[in-house]
């Protein structure tokens, strides 16, 4: 009776988390792609090209739930032919010898805060999204400027603000922002990216030019 108690309680473990899990949203770069549920809503853009030789990611989570959830950095994970792809903090992007003027606003162009639409647009799952929530719409400034050391140029500082924060997000909020990964030797023909948010697993699988 035992085993057959505990049995049931695994394979019912077992269909809580795949449950959680979704079939990846496939699509280009450069397009707005949307994964959601009831709890949470991602919606991410991939630059086609590389900027200064990294991946340039703009993402926007919404929380759909009754509590607030942290999202940041850490809750999302990227790879390249199934080898992982570190983000890059502010200060690891920064922190290098003296660049050109345009070398330094390229990198703030690709940090820029998203302009994302899509949120009610059909992912692969053939669902709409139902949150509502009052963020997410074209050209709004998703991130919470950071303090920036004193000595920075505007296109430096324009990178730091940009770029995703941790936070906690608010039931029916948004957080967004820019992510640069480390430099890739060559451009990737296909990219994934798994987004970890309110309790939902996002994939996503983009493929590059």
């Amino acid at each position: 009776m035992k085993l057959a108690m505990l049995g049931i309680a695994a394979l019912t473990l077992a269909g809580s988390v795949a449950a959680q899990e979704r079939h990846p949203t496939v699509g280009v770069a450069g397009a707005s792609l949307v994964s959601q549920t009831p709890s949470s809503a991602i919606t991410l853009a991939v630059d086609p090209g590389l900027t200064d030789g990294r991946l340039s990611i703009r993402i926007v989570a919404v929380n759909g739930s009754k509590e607030p959830r942290p999202f940041g950095p850490a809750a999302i994970a990227i790879a390249v032919g199934g080898k992982p792809v570190m983000i890059a903090t502010a200060d690891q992007i920064l922190k290098r010898p003296p660049a050109p003027a345009s070398r330094d606003s390229a990198l703030a162009r690709a940090s820029a805060a998203p302009v994302i639409q899509g949120f009610g647009q059909r992912d692969n799952m053939g669902a709409t999204n139902p949150l509502n929530a009052a963020a997410g719409v074209p050209d709004e400034r998703f991130v919470r400027p950071e303090t920036a050391p004193p000595n920075e140029n505007a296109s430096a500082r324009a990178v730091r603000e940009s770029l995703l924060k941790t936070a906690v997000v608010a039931p029916r909020a948004s957080l967004g922002g820019a992510l640069l990964t480390d430099k890739l030797g060559r451009k990737p023909k296909e990219v994934n990216i798994t987004v970890t948010f309110a309790g939902d697993i996002h994939g996503f699988v983009i493929k590059m030019p």
